[in-house]
């Protein structure tokens, strides 16, 4: 959809700058980053602009985000012999705060964000079930989205128009995507008119993660003359090999029309000369060796192909250490995790009772190492917003501390209901409190890690329900089922 040329002379323009930078940018960021300055290109060359909030725009012209932004602005402005407007440094500027909090995990664990979560998850559902596709535990997908939707929803709701130069490319190669999103959209924002460039931004999103859907086995079977005999040879194969999602079946006589190569399998019930492929030969009941053989030969197939990731990705002895370390990370912030997670019942005449006896426990098991400091800094916490998940009866209190010393997870049920303020900003009744605790300073593994847990909360009805009414078995078999996933896709 992007010239690459124009991607590679953005790439080598940020670069320049990019040690300017009072924070790193993560990779997932930087292409985030590069996407939109070659689609604010294209907008700028096709003559088009974007409104852009004025106070807002005042707003963050102090801060060191837009600086490094308007430093971008002129670099691109001489690769590209083009002027950029305010407006556009006041997106980059966006994209560049955007950036500093990923981090991105910290930013998922705000309350805007996990509000906005909360819509996300309800969109994938949505397209899942119409596209019956299951895309429901795509995390990359989840928190691409929720970054995507909090600037977009405050585009919208300050009337700041933003133009779309692929919108027509992307309905042309996307129509059902598209048409799926525009009822998705409408559906899970009744009160919010999403205009069709930003539905265009979402496609983009949604089709990134449907390729990343394991695709099936597409299977060609051949046989001398009539179909009768390749018939039952498919029918065959489909039942001992499930994975075949796509199944053609053809004479040799249509060989010389058919490009082999779009196939994973090719069996055939006579020998044949000349195949750009390799194939097997069986006969159209197919024995049992021969299934034997077709699944071996299957398993080769992937191992080759785990080989050639292996190959095109090795790195530096660097680049192995950094990942070994980040590995370690990840799997230390998983087992304290599951190791003091609980799940129990706590008196609760007060929010502000339930959290002290929930801090004095941590403290009682070495978590925290000041349960008054803790406290003091879940309540100012409250103070700033609402933390009661709206349409449950679940509270998240979250907090980074120095008096934190490993990361945590625990849920405690009330003995009495207690109002609080919503997420949505309006008075709720909860029974159940969540608590996730951080260091102060915690490693991107970590913040990964907490963050996928909250996700995990709001990932579909079955879920709130478990965390609304489950018992400490059925969570904890839920949380390790799910992280050890989590982990095995970070490998």
């Amino acid at each position: 959809l992007i010239d690459k040329k124009k991607l590679v002379t953005i790439e080598q323009q940020i670069e320049r700058i990019k040690e300017e930078l009072p924070f790193t940018i993560a990779d997932s960021s930087y292409i985030a980053l590069v996407v939109h300055l070659a689609l604010a290109i294209e907008r700028i060359s096709q003559g088009e602009s974007i409104n852009f909030d004025q106070q807002y725009l005042e707003t963050i012209q102090t801060t060191k985000e837009y600086e490094t932004a308007e430093k971008i602005a002129r670099s691109l402005e001489h690769a590209f012999r083009i002027t950029i407007p305010k407006e556009e440094i006041g997106y980059i500027t966006m994209h560049l705060m955007g950036a500093k909090l990923r981090d991105r995990q910290g930013y998922m664990l705000e309350d805007t964000s996990f509000e906005i979560g909360i819509k996300a998850q309800e969109l994938i559902r949505f397209v899942s079930d119409e596209l019956h596709v299951d895309i429901t535990n795509d995390y990359t997908l989840y928190e691409d989205l929720v970054v995507h939707l909090k600037p977009a929803l405050y585009r919208i709701q300050h009337n700041m128009g933003i133009a779309n130069p692929l919108l027509e490319r992307i309905v042309q190669d996307y129509p059902e995507l598209f048409a799926v999103l525009e009822k998705g959209v409408k559906q899970v924002f009744p009160d919010v008119a999403v205009p069709n460039e930003e539905i265009g931004y979402l496609v983009l999103h949604f089709a990134s993660a449907l390729l990343r859907v394991k695709k099936g086995l597409r299977a060609l079977v051949i046989c001398s003359s009539g179909l009768g005999t390749a018939k039952i040879l498919a029918t065959r194969l489909k039942k001992e090999i499930p994975d075949i999602v796509h199944m053609e079946q053809i004479s040799v006589f249509e060989l010389r029309n058919t490009d082999v190569t779009r196939y994973d399998l090719i069996v055939s019930t006579v020998p044949i000369d000349g195949l750009a492929k390799p194939y097997l030969v069986v006969s159209p009941m197919l024995r049992e060796e021969e299934i034997l053989s077709i699944k071996q030969f299957l398993k080769n197939r992937n191992a080759v192909s785990r080989k050639e990731d292996v190959d095109g990705s090795i790195g530096t002895s660097h680049d192995v250490i950094k990942k070994m370390d980040s590995i370690q990370k990840m799997s230390e912030t998983i087992l304290r995790i599951l190791q003091g997670f609980t799940l129990q019942q706590v008196n609760s005449h007060s929010i502000k009772e339930v959290l002290a006896e929930a801090c004095h426990q941590l403290w009682q098991k070495g978590i925290i190492r000041d349960s008054e400091k803790v406290l003091a800094e879940l309540l100012r916490r409250e103070t700033l917003g609402g933390l009661g998940i709206p349409e449950t009866s679940l509270a998240l209190y979250h907090t980074r501390s120095s008096a934190v010393v490993f990361p945590s997870f625990t849920i405690y049920r009330l003995t009495e209901c207690q109002t609080i303020h919503g997420m949505h900003d309006q008075p709720m009744a909860v029974n159940t409190v969540l608590l996730l605790l951080a260091p102060e300073s915690p490693s991107q593994e970590t913040l990964s890690v907490l963050s996928h847990i909250s996700s995990l909360v709001i990932k579909d009805e079955d879920s709130v329900a478990l965390f609304e009414k489950g018992d400490r078995e059925q969570v904890y078999s839920f949380l390790s089922h799910h992280l050890e996933k989590f982990f095995h896709n970070y490998l």
